[in-house]
């Protein structure tokens, strides 16, 4: 003996609709995603230099738009500014170097930098 559910009223119900469904849940969306990927975009590579060894690191790389044109800089506490070199470019990651040879990088790990392209 079978059981009467009301699944499969909305089964035969909803197949009607379905093409109205998709269209009312997708209109908009390409330009909604458009937005995110332009505001992406435009936001400024940033991240927080990380201590690897005798090395400074940071997760971004060649995929996040870096070049060896790019330099990192950062605010520092005696100076306006700290500049570093991208010695190592990999697909999602750099290794960096400061120009002045008298920072450390204990003095150096966990700052925040940012990147301006020299070319």
């Amino acid at each position: 003996m079978s059981l009467k559910t009301p699944f499969s009223t909305l089964n035969v119900l909803s197949r009607k609709n379905q093409a109205k469904y998709t269209k009312e849940l997708t209109d908009g969306l390409e330009a909604h995603v458009e937005d995110l990927i332009n505001a992406y975009a435009c936001r400024p590579l940033t991240g927080k230099l990380e201590r690897a060894g005798n090395s400074l690191t940071l997760p971004l790389g060649r995929a996040d738009g870096l070049t060896k044109a790019h330099i990192a800089y950062t605010e520092g506490k005696d100076q306006a500014y700290n500049l570093l070199d991208i010695t190592d470019l990999k697909a999602h990651s750099i290794t960096l170097r400061p120009l002045n040879q008298s920072l450390s990088v204990e003095d150096l790990a966990g700052v925040q930098v940012r990147f301006m392209e020299t070319k």
